[in-house]
């Protein structure tokens, strides 16, 4: 797996998480959620802080720390 490692902003102004559901071949044909995760600075510019691919649908169980 690649990892680009930077150094992060202290404070963004706002963080949003979305996902969007993506038809993934992997041996069969599979509906697959890909989440992104975009952080605002004070000064109004955008970061990528994450992109995840999930394994089942696009809920909050993905996001859970359980």
């Amino acid at each position: 797996m690649w990892r680009a490692s930077r150094p992060l902003e202290l404070v963004y102004a706002a963080v949003f998480t979305d996902a969007v559901v993506v038809k993934v071949r992997d041996g069969q044909v599979a509906n697959r959620p890909f989440y992104a995760a975009i952080g605002v600075t004070v000064d109004g510019c955008k970061d990528v802080l994450g992109l995840w691919a999930g394994r089942g649908g696009e809920g909050d169980k993905f996001w859970s720390c359980r």
